[in-house]
């Protein structure tokens, strides 16, 4: 719990970030359910869960709204519930709704964080090993901001490992195995309801079956087809629920899904990317370098660790290794051929790499004990300042949103030029109109050994995905930039290669 609480207090302290792109669909559908009457969100490129979280946020401000209402005498019941739906619309359109909102998403996320810890006890019998598990998850930059998205990646990958860890409960508990399977393919299903790749937590589930016969015996092939078809409802009905408009409204729900694929199959703006060999080696820089920790030689070094615990693992017992490995090792083939890469897909692969790291980092301990007992206690040491470091880190970045308004922009860039003069900078029109910046003083004499400032918001979609290609000089940390150069938040200044810039067309040769 408090691992947890040490990162969701930097997330909601920078809850207040701006604006995110995908969330004013998601609070006009629970507006439009409001005027309608119906509700369902009448569009399915996601499932519903997110918008059944949206909705359920704003029950019991309806509940208070409702009693004072009808509470007051003289108007009719017909003017009662137009002053209660109008009441209502304006606060699901106000900022205190939406920062709730987020604060649910929050909370709801980094329950992945106890989930973790309780798979890898269940699974390992150690408490230091789960603790240092879901330490790993809880310093991830990338988990902290995206928490505070109303978007389903985060939830998806929390109901992910819930699904895991009561599957590990089955599979090493005595009894009631089958409830506790059955309970891993509903929350798949919950997964699936989240975000359709969520639908991938039911390989596991249905692998086990037949890799842990005993769960639930199957004594022929009828006994075993019943089995399947059991886990099978179970994760529908999980779905249904959720997404009740892959019923109610089929011909919709095909029509918004298949675009959806085709969408990821096509390219998506300054996020497209070649499918295959690229997508693969951007996607393992990712979570190499950047997943773990906004500081690459920590995220190398739990990479490392995850190497090591994934060996491990395998030669310690591998039926369970390759049952906890078939969901990334799956994903990640199955998003490596998409030609979009958004990094917040690949959320629901950080805990594997967490439970992974953990193991590697107890055996290093175990190992190393047996000979020098301060070595092992020096590991421990080490995991521990680590981890401060990345909470650390989250703190630092949610202060600068809390404080962004208060930092001149001006003076940070100039005092980053001055700082890197000799590189040299080109500034864009915009930069130099913003800032009241004279060019001359800082172009070099060969423009293409420059550094392009430019206005971040007046840019565009950017080329997104490589690591270390922006030089974020301005403005607050609510975003990796590296990831999401489109980002639609305060505007900042950014300066990258002129060679790169080039590349995105900013500037042509010689200009």
């Amino acid at each position: 719990m408090a691992v947890m609480l040490a990162a969701i207090v930097p997330a909601y302290r920078g809850i207040d970030f701006g604006h995110h792109w995908d969330e004013p669909r998601l609070l006009d559908s629970a507006c439009e359910s409001i005027e309608s009457g119906i509700l369902l969100p009448r569009w399915y490129s996601y499932p519903s869960l997110s918008y059944d979280l949206v909705a359920i946020c704003a029950v019991p401000k309806m509940g208070i709204i409702m009693v004072d209402e009808f509470g007051r005498k003289g108007p009719d019941n017909t003017t009662r519930i137009k002053a209660i739906k109008m009441r209502l619309l304006d606060y699901v359109h106000s900022t205190d709704y939406k920062l709730l909102v987020r604060a649910i998403f929050i909370v709801l996320t980094y329950l992945a964080v106890i989930w973790i810890g309780l798979l890898v006890y269940r699974w390992r019998g150690s408490i230091p090993e789960a603790v240092i598990a879901a330490g790993i998850l809880a310093g991830s930059w990338e988990l902290n901001y995206h928490s505070r998205w109303i978007a389903p990646d985060g939830i998806l990958m929390q109901f992910g490992v819930l699904s895991l860890m009561f599957l590990m409960h089955g599979i090493r508990n005595e009894a009631r195995k089958g409830f506790w399977i059955k309970l891993a393919a509903v929350t798949a299903g919950l997964a699936c309801g989240t975000k359709y790749t969520g639908g991938i937590f039911l390989i596991p589930v249905l692998a086990s079956l037949f890799m842990w016969p005993d769960i639930m015996p199957q004594i022929n092939s009828k006994q075993a087809i019943k089995s399947v078809f059991i886990i099978l409802a179970c994760f529908t009905v999980a779905f249904v629920i959720t997404t009740p408009g892959a019923l109610l409204e089929p011909v919709r729900f095909v029509r918004h899904v298949s675009w959806e694929m085709s969408h990821y199959g096509r390219g998506h703006y300054g996020h497209s990317i070649n499918a295959g060999f690229e997508h693969a080696y951007l996607l393992f820089v990712y979570l190499s370098q950047v997943s773990l920790s906004a500081n690459s030689i920590i995220a190398l070094v739990w990479c490392g660790f995850a190497v090591i615990g994934t060996w491990s693992a395998y030669k310690d017992d591998k039926k369970e290794a390759i049952l906890i490995l078939m969901v990334p090792l799956v994903y990640f083939v199955y998003m490596s051929i998409q030609k979009v890469m958004i990094v917040r897909n690949y959320l629901l692969l950080l805990p594997f790499m967490a439970v992974f790291a953990a193991r590697g980092i107890a055996l290093i301990y175990e190992t190393s004990s047996r000979r020098w007992k301060w070595l092992g206690v020096a590991v421990y040491v080490l995991v521990f300042i680590m981890f401060v470091i990345n909470i650390r880190g989250l703190i630092s970045t949610s202060e600068t949103i809390r404080n962004r308004h208060n930092v001149s922009q001006k003076d940070e860039v100039l005092n980053y030029i001055r700082s890197h003069i000799k590189q040299g900078f080109v500034l864009s029109a915009e930069a130099r109109e913003q800032l009241l910046i004279d060019q001359k003083e800082f172009i070099c004499p060969d423009a293409r050994k420059t550094n392009y400032v430019f206005m971040a918001r007046w840019w565009g979609a950017g080329l997104a995905n490589r690591k270390g290609r922006y030089q974020l000089i301005s403005g607050s940390r609510e975003v990796n930039f590296d990831y999401y150069p489109d980002w639609a938040g305060d505007v900042r200044v950014v300066a990258m290669d002129y060679k790169d810039a080039l590349l995105a067309g900013m500037i042509t040769d010689g200009k």
